[in-house]
């Protein structure tokens, strides 16, 4: 069983102290850095008192300290943070998939009917999923607003179609063959 706190050996008193002075810091400043509200989270841990695992450890890692070599019985089950984020991100999808599958039923339930100007109508389970494609960098503010208009237009006029609005079938036409481009053609334009 991993303890929810943990506390610094008087030994490790000794190198976080020293680390703290490198800084130049103050106990408010460190704890700002940590993200605490006060600076008593910090005091305990100078004066070997326990404090929060989370606390402690991040601690340790603004003052660029082991928090092994600082804990006082550093408990063996509990991994490395960087292992568990390691293998979080390369397990993401399989988690997706297996949550998805395992909630598919009450996801169904709570998302399966949408309701648009009155009017429910069932949703397949594949539409409620959607693919999300995610900009690394935007080139410029000018292009961001251009995407941010096309989206809104776009959303905006599959709710329309999707409740059966009132519109010649030409024009529904000429907005489904225009104005609803297709994701593979969006990558492929340049914007200027």
């Amino acid at each position: 069983m991993v303890r929810r706190s943990l506390q610094a050996s008087h030994i490790g008193i000794q190198q976080a102290k020293r680390a703290f002075a490198r800084k130049g810091w103050t106990q408010e400043n460190l704890a700002l850095e940590v993200g605490l509200k006060t600076r008593q989270p910090i005091w305990r841990f100078f004066s070997g008192r326990p404090v929060e695992r989370h606390i402690f450890l991040e601690i340790c890692s603004i003052l660029e300290l082991n928090w092994r070599e600082i804990a006082a019985d550093p408990p063996a089950e509990f991994s490395d943070p960087t292992e568990v984020t390691q293998a979080a991100v390369l397990d993401i999808d399989v988690l997706v998939q297996r949550v998805r599958s395992q909630r598919q039923e009450k996801i169904q339930d709570q998302c399966g009917i949408l309701q648009l100007l009155d009017i429910s109508r069932p949703v397949g389970i594949d539409d409620i999923y959607i693919d999300v494609n995610i900009l690394e960098e935007i080139p410029s503010q000018q292009q961001q607003q251009v995407l941010q208009c096309y989206y809104d237009a776009n959303q905006l006029l599959l709710d329309c179609l999707n409740s059966n609005c009132e519109v010649t079938a030409a024009i529904r036409q000429e907005i489904e063959a225009t104005l609803l481009l297709p994701q593979k053609e969006l990558e492929d334009r340049e914007w200027q």
